[in-house]
């Protein structure tokens, strides 16, 4: 059961959840975050999309580790995880030009996201990332407090995401 469903009273009035993001344990395209555990099996994965997908919530996957290379984009499980999870609904975060090119030839479904972890520290850059086919740019810490931000057409910001955390340090 889940916790929004049996406690609404517990979160913020018309808020509503975007996205989980992380990634099973075990998948070499993960990108950073310590994940403890083995591996998971294919029914406990097919079980957490559905868990989160039958409350509207897409599952965002956070491969963002950047130095996949091509040979790597080939890894059986990290495979698994996004056929099991292929259909449009969830997402990916990437990082790695190679795993992105392979992401977007073998799961085109797959709303494709910019991370954070690109460190893309001008709003031209960003700009750029759109051009690539992107459905949401994550933007730099480093941008967030960039008035310019308020100046982009609204068409761009609707495609932007704020990283909020108060562990990220500017350069």
């Amino acid at each position: 059961s889940s916790l929004l469903l049996e406690h609404p009273e517990y979160f913020y009035d018309k808020i509503q959840i975007g996205s989980v993001y992380g990634s099973f344990p075990g998948a070499i395209w993960n990108g950073g975050r310590v994940v403890l555990g083995g591996f998971a099996g294919r029914e406990d994965i097919k079980r957490v999309y559905q868990a989160f997908n039958s409350m509207g919530i897409p599952v965002r996957h956070t491969f963002t580790n950047g130095l996949i290379d091509e040979k790597m984009c080939y890894d059986t499980y990290c495979n698994m995880i996004m056929e099991l999870g292929d259909g449009g609904f969830n997402q990916v975060l990437v990082n790695s030009p190679a795993l992105e090119q392979y992401i977007e030839e073998e799961y085109p479904k797959y709303p494709r996201l910019s991370s954070t972890t690109k460190r893309l520290k001008s709003l031209d850059l960003v700009k750029k990332e759109f051009e690539k086919g992107y459905e949401l740019v994550v933007l730099d810490y480093a941008l967030n407090r960039d008035p310019d931000i308020f100046f982009l057409p609204q068409d761009v910001r609707n495609h932007l995401e704020i990283l909020i955390n108060a562990y990220c340090m500017d350069d």
